[in-house]
């Protein structure tokens, strides 16, 4: 049977769709899921370098199908310019900011019409050194999905069902060398069904933001959110702008946020659920935030930076409306979208998602790719 050994680590939220993916397909007999700590890959041939990697968005994995054993990589970091180094120690690399020009034709991405060469001309730099010291290794990253949502969700437990899974989980690590992860499915289960139900909320709000002033190309998302503000006396808006030290290097000063148009003091997530637009504007370094993943499964409308990343599913089957300029085409996409569409685009947008998207359609189309 085919065996994935998933090493834990503490950094790994963005990979728990495929995780628990994964999970479903074991309890299936699909595959065997095998989970163990970072620290057990003393016990593997692997070199010094994974072993003594320090995980941020990423997780390495361990493939075993009869004689064959590949080692794999997943990154779900923001954007092709944080690629791992990793990539010269593992046959498969998994890359949820996968973009053709970069990974596969070697030159610099298309960038945004607002977007200045003064923008990007650091990016321009780091994704030529990458290319001169790893493009040689660029043959084995494959098309991933966009950055999943956090499972991670603290289940109610009693005293006593609490240390009843304390003991097995340590019995597991003694004599297996192995996590209970049945405890973690559950975690993931309740969670995940939590999201779906959320795919029923009514609509109730025009947009819900809640929002950081990242370092990069601050002055776009802060032209967002003065749009929101603007808008806000004649639509139901509810937006938030922190500051972020990252932008201590902008035009702006730390005293001039939050801006808020209606504050957000319910549970975001089931506001969002509710919004007849989602809207995003492209993330440090060009990365999507799992909210946006988030809003994909809700299958609400949204407005967004058209992405550079490139799952492994055409992005374009989701209906979705692209910002091109400064925002300016926000408040026509909010008068135009009434019950009726909010409705239908749901329904088209969940059907996308649940083709390519839930966790064990992730999953296989992971195993495929490992058998191919």
């Amino acid at each position: 049977m085919k065996k994935i050994i998933w090493f834990t680590n503490s950094h790994e939220h963005r990979n728990h769709l495929l995780k628990y993916g994964l999970m479903q397909l074991d309890q299936k007999k699909k595959i065997k899921f095998v989970e163990r700590d970072n620290s057990s890959l003393l016990d593997y041939q692997v070199s010094s370098t994974i072993n003594e990697h320090v995980h941020r968005h990423t997780s390495f994995l361990i493939y075993i199908n009869g004689n064959k054993t590949k080692k794999i990589l997943l990154d779900s970091e923001d954007s092709f310019v944080h690629l791992c180094p990793l990539i010269k120690d593992v046959d498969i690399y998994f890359c949820a900011a996968y973009n053709t020009n970069f990974h596969l034709e070697k030159k610099f991405v298309d960038i945004y019409e607002w977007q200045s060469e003064e923008d990007v001309i650091e990016y321009r730099k780091k994704s030529q050194d990458l290319i001169l010291n790893f493009g040689e290794h660029f043959y084995k990253i494959r098309k991933f999905i966009p950055i999943g949502p956090n499972l991670s969700q603290p289940i109610s437990r009693s005293l006593l069902q609490q240390k009843k899974l304390n003991v097995i989980d340590k019995v597991f690590k003694i004599f297996l060398k192995q996590r209970f992860w049945k405890s973690e499915l559950e975690m993931f289960e309740s969670r995940y069904q939590y999201m779906l139900k959320l795919r029923s909320q009514n609509l109730i709000y025009d947009v819900v933001l809640y929002d950081t002033l990242w370092g990069g190309w601050a002055r776009h998302r802060y032209s967002l959110h003065v749009k929101l503000k603007d808008l806000c006396n004649r639509f139901k808006i509810h937006s938030v702008l922190k500051w972020d030290e990252t932008a201590a290097t902008s035009e702006f000063k730390k005293e001039q946020f939050p801006i808020i148009s209606n504050p957000i003091q319910e549970n975001y997530e089931e506001m969002l659920a509710s919004s007849r637009l989602g809207v995003f504007a492209t993330g440090f370094h060009w990365g999507w935030r799992n909210i946006m993943t988030l809003s994909l499964l809700f299958g609400i409308p949204i407005y967004m930076d058209k992405p550079i990343l490139e799952p492994y599913f055409d992005f374009n089957e989701f209906q979705i409306y692209n910002n091109n300029d400064g925002w300016d085409a926000l408040e026509s996409y909010i008068n135009q979208i009434d019950s009726d569409i909010w409705i239908k685009t749901k329904q088209h947008n969940q059907s996308v998602y649940d083709k390519y998207m839930t966790p064990e359609k992730v999953a296989e189309y992971f195993i495929n790719t490992l058998d191919t």
